[in-house]
Order: structure tokens, then sequence, then C-alpha cells
């Protein structure tokens, strides 16, 4: 049936109360909202009084008349409290909510004792009394602002989030916005941004690098003491560099590492029981790091996670770790043929361990999950380059290249990123040992033929 309340009662119900029509019909019968209309009516007319529906006498619309409350009046209401500028406008004249703006005035601004409208003196909005400079230098001034609401860049700073934090914290706790004099300037302060002195290389772990059964090989010490970026400095010096120990509260010496390749030796740092048996004296602070690329962990994007609690050696041809059972990349790692899989090498050994990187008892086969013991070391080693096709009925070459190319982590493992160069063999035991019981696809898309094809 018809509606009580038709479009037309709604017109002139936002023309009889001017300051509805420019809100609700930004002074255009064309462009009403009548759901709006009928909204305000229900939950704040009918309360306040107020009529809808056309005068009897001409039962039409009337004349447009002046809005009684204006833009520019809610702009003005915004500005002069600056925290609904900041809520209402997200500190951008352009973006202001006026239906918004208008009703808070009327839910809780009139009731309030607040003023709508702009200065009689200049009947136009003021200018926001602080400026987004102004803000830049509070949030410099104090630090953590600065991190918090700039991420440490002036060009991505949320300067609403900064005059709420002043107008709400820091006005009330004593804290200054605005430039210093000496400095003022129209332009927002630059900071430069401080470069990381680690980009480049991997933390392994607390104390040296050194293995479970012995010294490392190989090193050069520095012959007084050094920042850690000056240790840096001289591993990249040094061409054969691939790791190196950085003292820190120890006096600051560093050892720089050529190689990590003895079978006594590895990227295994010592734990805290084991620091008195390294040499004699105090290790507090010592960090050891290595050269990102330079080894088999690295090529292959290991890191330190739920799974990988320490990798132990880092050299060219092994990737060995101190592992807990878990998830990794979508692979349930229980053996060391599974952690090796799903990095993509191949798992050379798999032993017993003492809570670290000190070996313990080695497993008979890289398939032992070790009944109830929840951790592993393993060593892995890469992946034969071999081509073969595989011999599993039903799935054809083309089927374990498009499985590679619907996981990303497996073309990158098993393909170096190219499905003319894919391992398949590989993928076929990935798959038939872990893709398949995770309910992983080898489905081929047409694009995934194509690319085949292609190559």
């Amino acid at each position: 049936m018809e509606p009580e309340i038709s479009e037309a009662d709604l017109l002139c119900y936002a023309q009889r109360y001017g300051n509805l029509f420019n809100v609700y019909c930004q002074g255009d019968v064309a462009t009403c909202d009548y759901p709006g209309l009928l909204h305000h009516y229900e939950n704040h007319g009918i309360s306040g009084g107020k009529k809808v529906g056309c005068d009897a006498a001409t039962d039409a619309p009337v004349k447009p008349v002046e809005p009684e409350i204006s833009e520019a009046d809610l702009l003005c209401y915004a500005q002069r409290y600056g925290n609904l500028f900041d809520v209402y406008c997200q500190g951008n004249v352009a973006t202001c909510d006026y239906p918004g703006l208008l009703y808070h005035y009327e839910t809780h601004g009139k009731s309030g004792g607040k003023k709508v409208g702009c200065d009689a003196a200049t009947d136009a909005p003021v200018e926001p009394e602080i400026s987004e400079a102004d803000l830049v230098c509070y949030a410099q001034r104090y630090g953590n602002l600065f991190n918090a609401y700039c991420q440490g860049d002036v060009a991505t700073c949320n300067y609403p989030g900064l005059l709420h934090h002043y107008e709400n914290h820091g006005k009330s706790g004593g804290k200054r916005v605005g430039c210093d004099p000496v400095v003022e300037t129209t332009e927002a302060p630059v900071v430069e941004p401080t470069e990381d002195p680690m980009k480049g290389y991997t933390k392994v772990g607390d104390g040296f690098c050194r293995g479970p059964g012995g010294s490392t090989v190989n090193f050069v010490k520095s012959e007084v003491p050094m920042s850690l970026a000056d240790c840096v400095s001289m591993c990249d010096s040094l061409s054969t560099c691939v790791g190196l120990s950085h003292m820190g509260k120890n006096g600051g010496y560093c050892e720089a590492y050529g190689s990590m390749t003895s079978a006594s030796t590895g990227w295994a740092y010592r734990n805290k029981a084991e620091k008195t048996v390294v040499s004699s004296g105090s290790h507090h602070g010592v960090v050891c790091y290595t050269k990102d690329g330079s080894g088999l962990c690295s090529q292959n994007n290991v890191a330190i996670d739920d799974v990988t609690k320490i990798i132990c050696e880092n050299s060219a041809d092994v990737c060995e770790v101190y592992i807990k059972k878990g998830t990794l990349r979508e692979v349930s790692v229980q053996t060391g043929n599974d952690y090796c899989s799903a990095i993509g090498l191949e798992c050379l050994q798999q032993f017993d361990d003492q809570n670290g990187c000190s070996r313990g008892t080695e497993y008979s086969s890289c398939d032992a999950t070790g009944g109830t013991t929840s951790d592993h070391i393993i060593r892995c080693g890469s992946v034969p380059t071999a081509t073969s096709e595989p011999t599993e009925p039903g799935l054809t070459r083309e089927n374990y290249i498009c499985y590679a190319l619907r996981y990303q982590h497996l073309l990158t493992a098993y393909c170096q990123g190219s499905a003319s160069t894919c391992y398949v063999d590989g993928l076929k035991h990935h798959f038939e040992n872990h893709g398949q019981g995770n309910g992983l696809s080898t489905e081929c898309t047409s694009e995934f033929l194509a690319i085949i094809k292609g190559n």
C-alpha cells in the first residue's frame, strides 16, 4: 500500500526546516535523500514537534527557503570545537560529514550550549589555529608521537590523530604544540631516515658463531674495540667474510669469519650453559650474525620462527638447524625429510639433540619421528638438479610443474623460479609426502599449460 508519508511530504518537511533541505537535498530537489529525511523525522522531528507534509492550501511542496543552518555554519561549528573537526572532517574541509555534524549539533551540541554558525564579524569559517607544521614539530618534540603517528617519516604523518592527541592528552599534560620560533617554517621539518646497520645480515643467536664440537676457523679479530656498524664494515671489506661475532658489552671486539664448513663447526652459537667452554672470561652481550645470501639457509629464506629455533650451520653446501615439530610453509614437520622438503632442500642427516645445536645420537634415517620427542637437529643439503620423469600413474610431468606454479614457494625451491628448470622427481616426492595429505592441488589451468608450453 502507499506509504503514509510520501516523498512530497518529506520534501515539504525539508523545505519547511531549511537546514534539512540544505543537508539532505544539497539545495536541489533532484538530489533529496528521502530515506534520510524519513529517518530524521521519525527519530528527531516527531519528538521535537516538527511538522511533516505540505500546506493544506496548496498540497504541494512550498517554495524553498534559505537554510537555517548552512554547511558554512556547520564548518564553523566543527572548527570552533576542534575535536569535531578532527572526527567529522578528518582535519580537511573537503571531507566534512555535514549530515553528521548537523546530527551532532541537534542531539548533543544544542542541549550542551554549544554555538553553531560563524563569527558575525566575518561570517566565514576560520582557519585552524594549529597547522600541520605545528603538529609535526609537536610529534618530533615528543619522539614517541613521531614514531606512533608518523611511522618515523614526515610524509606519512597522521595529522588528525596528532591534533586529537594534543587536544585530549597533550594540552592537559602541559605539552607544547608548534615549532620553536627560531626554526619555525611553513614547510614540514625533514627527518633523515637512519639506515639499519645490520641490513644484509641475519642474527643467529646470542653467543659466538661456534659449533658444538670445536672452535671456528679462518676468522679475523679486530685489534681494538669497535661498534657493531664498524664490525659489519670490516666483514664487508673482506671478500671471504660470511658472518661475524660482536662482543657488544664485552669491549666491542669483532670477529669476522671466512669459513664455517669444518666437520666440528657450524653456524651454531653457544648457549648460556656452554659459554664458559668457549674461552675464559665473560661473554655477556656477544651476538652471532650470518651474512645474508652467503649460506644455504639464507638462499632458501630460512628464518627463526615457531619451527626453526636455531640456525646451527649456514654454509654454502649445508643448512643445519635445531627445530621444533610444527607446521612450516604448509608442511607438517615431524621428520628431517619433512623439514628439508618444506624449505626446498634434501635431508642429509637427522640427530637427537640437547635442546640446542649440540648433537645427540644420529637417527637411522631422515624419516624418523623420534617418537614423543618434540625437537631434532636436521642437516639439509641442496636438491639434485636431475629432471627425470615421474612414474606415478595418473599424474603427468605437467601436473607436477602445475603443482609448483600453483604454490610459489615450491616454484622457488624446486624450479629456481622457472617452469623450464623444475626438478620433477622432487615435486613428486613433495606432493606424495606432504601436498596430497594437506589437500594441495596438482590441477593444471590453461594459464599454467601456456606457461609450460612457452618453456
